[in-house]
């Protein structure tokens, strides 16, 4: 994937943010960091990829949506999540 991304980011003149829209296998944190693929997001193909062991096993599924990982990417980039700053009212 990092070569796919650094197209990309070629193409963009790293200017642009870039997503991996369709995948068969998620990309793995360690693997990101070496390849230094630093995708927005990215998405899995539908039931036949992300419901296969062959392409995602359940320990890498529960590695990538860790809780801990998207609160670390956040930090590192400096972002807060969005909060309403709507008052509400029952």
């Amino acid at each position: 994937m990092s070569t796919q991304y650094n197209q990309l980011i070629e193409l963009g003149g790293d200017k642009k943010m870039i997503a991996a829209s369709e995948v068969g296998a998620a990309p793995l944190p360690d693997q990101l960091q070496v390849y230094e693929a630093h995708w927005l997001w990215f998405a899995v193909w539908g039931d036949t990829f992300i419901n296969n062991a062959d392409w995602n096993s359940p320990e890498n599924l529960k590695t990538v949506g860790s809780p801990d990982l998207r609160y670390c990417l956040l930090e590192d980039l400096k972002l807060t999540p969005l909060r309403s700053t709507r008052a509400i009212t029952s």
